[in-house]
């Protein structure tokens, strides 16, 4: 399959090229940089010098329409509203990174982003990019969205459980993201001497990956879930720890979770399963999971039985965006859908 990024300059990019210059069945056509045009690659991500020649390129449509079988769009959200729909009109499979295609219903992107979508009808066509849930219809559909970092790690540690919640209770969700999660892109907030050392709250039950896991909740008729969203940025580069409180509406025990988590699980590849009696990591950690695709999730179950806490864990540039692309991008072109994506965590860091 003959594959271009456009937009591969930020981390997101950098993590693509990582995993698909090493992938059994792909050829990275082009890569597109408005800022990099001409370089090779190290000089956006000088870890990968030695690695390929590649050379970034302008953004050329036409060029990558011409040569490419599908297009991963790293891009900003205006920007992938503008380039998506001439890729999708070219006939060319598309892997969306941006937030532009994620929210089915065109309210809900126009709550959280402040604008009407400009194609409600191509938003339609878009298979939500989260393999182990959506696996068919990723594998039928030449275009997916590819969710966001902290509501697809929401989202795997709730499925397990919404036959359970207790309608007229909130779901409450706690995460945290490392620094990368921002971007590649220097801003004040993000200076080292500002953000070392932070554990900063930010969009506090507003955060448009909210919007995401209440979009999952209608899909599940749990529509009438209140969703209470607290996002924090905490002093690591890479991963997100979620943790969400879960109410159920009657009392359940330690197995009934154990039996739903490898109902919904077992046979999943990048899944862990974490609940440890000993050692230093009983639960999920996120830095347990860095370079890889994996996503741990843990509970702890209130003594009432009513009460339960899942925590999830990942590398938000892995699992959280570029890994599980690449899991889409195998879903979709049926190949083994750990191509590309079988690394071990590097550990420690």
């Amino acid at each position: 399959m003959k594959v271009s990024i456009m937009g591969a300059s930020g981390f997101v990019g950098g993590e693509l090229l990582r995993l698909l210059l090493r992938h059994p069945s792909v050829e990275i056509a082009n890569i597109s940089s408005r800022e990099y045009a001409g370089e090779f690659i190290h000089r956006a991500h000088p870890h990968l010098r030695g690695v390929s020649n590649l050379q970034f390129i302008s953004y050329d449509l036409e060029r990558i329409v011409s040569n490419s079988d599908l297009v991963f769009t790293s891009l900003p959200l205006k920007a992938s509203l503008d380039a998506v729909p001439r890729l999708a009109s070219a006939g060319v499979k598309v892997i969306d990174m941006s937030p532009a295609y994620r929210l089915p219903k065109a309210e809900d992107f126009q709550l959280h982003y402040s604008m009407v979508h400009p194609d409600q009808q191509l938003l339609s066509h878009f298979a939500y990019g989260l393999p182990e849930l959506y696996r068919a219809s990723i594998a039928s559909s030449n275009l997916v969205a590819n969710p966001g970092c902290m509501a697809l790690t929401s989202i795997l540690a709730l499925a397990p459980f919404t036959e359970l919640m207790d309608d007229e209770a909130s779901l409450i969700i706690d995460a945290k993201v490392g620094s990368s999660g921002s971007g590649s892109k220097p801003s004040p907030a993000g200076m080292h001497a500002i953000r070392y050392g932070t554990v900063r709250p930010y969009k506090l039950g507003n955060h448009r990956h909210g919007s995401e896991v209440r979009t999952f909740l209608r899909s599940r008729d749990k529509g009438g879930v209140d969703v209470l969203f607290s996002a924090h940025a905490v002093n690591m580069v890479r991963g997100i720890l979620v943790t969400l409180y879960i109410t159920a509406k009657e009392p359940i025990a330690a197995k009934d979770v154990w039996q739903r988590l490898r109902g919904a699980y077992g046979n999943e590849h990048f899944i862990r399963l974490v609940k440890d009696k000993l050692g230093s990591f009983k639960l999920p950690d996120p830095k347990l999971s860095i370079g890889s695709n994996f996503c741990d999730i843990g509970f702890e179950l209130e003594p009432d039985g009513k009460h339960l806490m899942v925590v999830a864990a990942l590398d938000n540039l892995m699992k959280g965006a570029a890994g599980n692309a690449v899991q889409c991008l195998n879903v979709m072109g049926g190949y083994p859908e750990s191509s590309g994506l079988d690394l071990v965590p590097v550990f420690p860091v």
